[in-house]
């Protein structure tokens, strides 16, 4: 008797790419990360700090500027982890001082009352006593005056891994290969030009860092192609690792892989209702695992200048012409239909603009579930690209605004998430202003 051949994702064979490149969301010698914000005055607030930094055994606050004062006043600092349980620490750094060095070392808390401290600039140093996940942070600073206005978190005792390393920096140790033959030594790469301001076809990797050093991509990464663009990079500035990750990768790159490959012509559904076909956040990664697998080794074309694409620069126009379009003509379906989930009640209808990046839209879905606490259960977008049937548009919008796709979706849905781009273009459609 024969057996059955497997049935091929209608995707093709999606890579693992962190497993293929042996990337790993922390990096070489445990890279250090720090996320930065930005505190009201008065300040009490939990502030999530796990969707950029990595479980650590010591935490690092450094405080800069004062709303009004000469001094900041801190009530109090506590730390949590994924559950919610509060973690106990040692406070066995402040300004410089350590509990193992300084003889006069003062713990500045567990505070009886706060800790109020001359100036603007100050730091200090917590331990768990061993690695933990620490999700989150509950800051206090009653007094409006003397509430700090930024404050580093780092997971890390100092934010540096050696003396001429510091966080912010880009340096030919700090990247991530993406797509190609993997390699070894980045020296032999030859590399697109990323600099307009000069007349050259490639660069080598000291004028790429250079050029990073020199005009810093706001992101804290770029995604660069090699000049004959069979491999992909990214580069990072020390501290940024997993926020560059998370971007291509996701926290499970393993299980969106897994999904994509399961995903075949015969386990497609029907989903008569165009307002019931929400995509989960789990087919939103779907898709990134298919950009990030697909775009450099097929060499996909921007649907406005053909020029080659690098996963960040694939948009949903893009993304139509190449992906959805392609893979929805034979059934004449939306691209939503071509997962087995089913029907799928929008829990947010998607506000956006086409010509942002995908991965970027893909990542902000995620950040918001996340911000929610959505299980993925409940964490389910409405969005017009994959929810319409692109070959039959008239079908699914009708000819009455108040009965259209957009409408009843919306009207479905618990709210509305509006996503921009750095320059809010998607303010300026009409459709979104009269939402």
């Amino acid at each position: 008797m024969k057996k059955d051949k497997k049935e091929k994702s209608i995707f093709g064979v999606i890579e693992n790419i962190p497993e293929r490149y042996q990337i790993s969301r922390r990096g070489p010698e445990n890279e250090i990360h720090t996320k930065t914000f930005h505190l009201p005055s008065p300040c009490t607030t939990l502030l999530r700090i796990d969707d950029e930094l990595e479980p650590t055994r010591y935490i690092r606050l450094d405080f800069h500027d004062i709303h009004d004062s000469y001094y900041i006043g801190i009530n109090h600092i506590k730390f949590f982890d994924s559950d919610g349980n509060e973690l106990s620490y040692t406070n066995i750094g402040v300004d410089g001082k350590e509990q193992e060095t300084d003889d006069d070392f003062v713990p500045a808390f567990p505070p009886k009352g706060w800790w109020a401290v001359a100036g603007g600039e100050h730091s200090l140093i917590f331990d768990f006593g061993n690695e933990c996940h620490v999700k989150s942070l509950e800051l206090r600073c009653t007094n409006a005056a003397s509430t700090p206005k930024l404050l580093d978190v780092t997971d890390a005792k100092y934010r540096y891994r050696s003396s001429n390393e510091v966080i912010g920096t880009y340096t030919d140790a700090l990247w991530m290969q993406m797509a190609g033959k993997p390699i070894n030594d980045i020296k032999k790469i030859v590399f697109e030009n990323i600099n307009l301001d000069i007349q050259k076809k490639s660069m080598n990797i000291s004028e790429l860092i250079y050029h990073l050093n020199g005009c810093k991509p706001v992101d804290g990464f770029k995604n660069v192609l090699s000049k004959d663009g069979k491999c992909n990079f990214i580069f990072y500035e020390g501290g940024k690792r997993t926020r560059a990750y998370d971007l291509f990768f996701g926290k499970d790159a393993e299980s969106s892989v897994c999904d994509a490959n399961n995903v075949t012509a015969s386990n497609g559904v029907v989903i008569d209702d165009v307002a019931k076909r929400a995509m989960t956040l789990q087919e939103l990664r779907v898709v990134r695992s298919v950009i990030v697998n697909n775009c450099v080794k097929d060499r996909w074309k921007s649907s406005w200048n053909k020029k080659q694409l690098r996963p960040d620069d694939v948009n949903l126009y893009d993304l139509n012409d190449i992906l959805i379009k392609p893979l929805t003509k034979k059934r004449n379906c939306a691209f939503k239909e071509l997962f087995p989930s089913g029907t799928s009640v929008p829990t947010y209808y998607l506000s956006h603009w086409w010509g942002e990046s995908a991965l970027h839209f893909i990542s902000m879905c995620e950040y918001h579930a996340m911000k929610h606490e959505l299980p993925a259960s409940e964490a389910k977008y409405w969005v017009c690209a994959y929810a319409n049937r692109q070959h039959d548009l008239g079908t699914d919008l009708g000819t009455d605004p108040s009965t259209s796709s957009f409408t009843r979706a919306m009207m479905l849905a618990k709210g509305v998430l509006l996503v921009i781009d750095p320059t809010v273009t998607a303010i300026s459609r009409i459709w979104v202003r009269d939402h």
